[in-house]
């Protein structure tokens, strides 16, 4: 039989977590990054602070099934982010985690670019 014609089931792992899903992907400045799963949305912000140029992360929950990120001073042209994975949520019983790189190739006109990837924790 030849191998093309068989469907693959590729899963991936980094460690213990299980890659569900990554992307790249373009953000401008009116066109923030928002990912849905499932009945839940997240929504990625930028936020330039020009009088503390400290670079930290807030996040807030809306109503339970919405998470704002609010990524402030994320302006660097060769990457800030969390590599570590960040626990958002909890998804048919296993904990959902968010890991990110942000480039920032413009911060003059707000344009980045956002690689992310999202893991569940392994089944028990």
């Amino acid at each position: 039989m030849n191998t093309i014609d068989q469907a693959l089931k590729i899963s991936s792992f980094v460690g213990e977590y299980e890659i569900v899903g990554n992307g790249c992907a373009p953000s401008l400045i009116d066109m923030p990054l928002k990912l849905k799963i499932n009945d839940l949305t997240f929504e990625f912000n930028f936020i330039s602070d020009s009088d503390n140029k400290e670079t930290k992360v807030t996040k807030r929950n809306v109503d339970g099934k919405v998470g704002i990120f609010d990524l402030i001073n994320f302006d660097n042209p060769l990457g800030t982010g969390a590599l570590t994975p960040w626990h958002i949520g909890t998804i048919s019983g296993r904990k959902l985690y968010i890991s990110f790189w942000i480039w920032t190739p413009s911060s003059n006109d707000g344009k980045r670019i956002i690689d992310w990837t999202l893991m569940l924790d392994q089944i028990k």
